[in-house]
């Protein structure tokens, strides 16, 4: 996967500069390596990056149409587990490095590593 370079008009702010546009917060989160998903406060998927395609075999339209996102993507045997974990989540706490099974599209069981962290508007929800 290639990745586009700013040009020397579009540097990247330097620590302690103001905010960037969104447009950076959108390359990160586009561009990460990792599987990352954004959730509502019921749960509900409303946002998942790229990289779930290279992880899953799933494409993100795919995925933002699944009733049971994430847990379709899990392996059975760690399904429950991790739909707890997930209820749980919902109550605004935190962890990281829970370990799961997933299955890729192809049929081929991958281990990954669930992590999150709570996110709060400027208000507080």
């Amino acid at each position: 996967m290639s990745q586009r370079q700013p040009n020397q008009d579009e540097a990247l702010p330097t620590h302690g500069a103001d905010l960037p546009e969104e447009r950076w917060f959108r390359a990160v989160a586009d561009y990460t390596n990792d599987w990352e998903s954004w959730h509502g406060p019921d749960g509900r998927l409303i946002w998942v990056n790229p990289a779930v395609a290279r992880l899953t075999g799933y494409t993100v339209d795919e995925c933002l149409k699944m009733a049971d996102y994430p847990l379709s993507l899990i392996d059975p045997a760690d399904r429950e587990r991790i739909a707890g974990i997930l209820r749980k989540a919902l109550g605004r706490t935190s962890a990281e490095h829970i370990e799961f099974r997933s299955v890729h599209r192809s049929g081929e069981i991958r281990w990954m590593n669930l992590s999150w962290q709570p996110m709060y508007a400027e208000h507080g929800n």
